[in-house]
């Protein structure tokens, strides 16, 4: 996708894939699990960065991370 001259979503190069730990499920980019989850994108941030332990009950991780 391309927004007012920006590529968001996979075709952006610096997002990151997160991994919801409580249900398995993968998320190219983080927004695509906040619109999924009704999550907040921050708060998904704020889990994969350790600052936080869940958010609406869902534990999150950067897909990657392990790599």
């Amino acid at each position: 996708a391309f927004m007012m001259g920006f590529l968001v979503g996979e075709k952006n190069g610096k997002s990151t894939p997160v991994i919801c730990l409580t249900t398995g499920e993968v998320f190219p980019p983080q927004r695509d699990a906040a619109r999924a989850t009704e999550c907040e994108q921050s708060k998904i941030s704020l889990c994969c960065n350790g600052k936080r332990n869940h958010t609406h009950g869902l534990r999150w991780q950067y897909a990657n991370k392990g790599e």
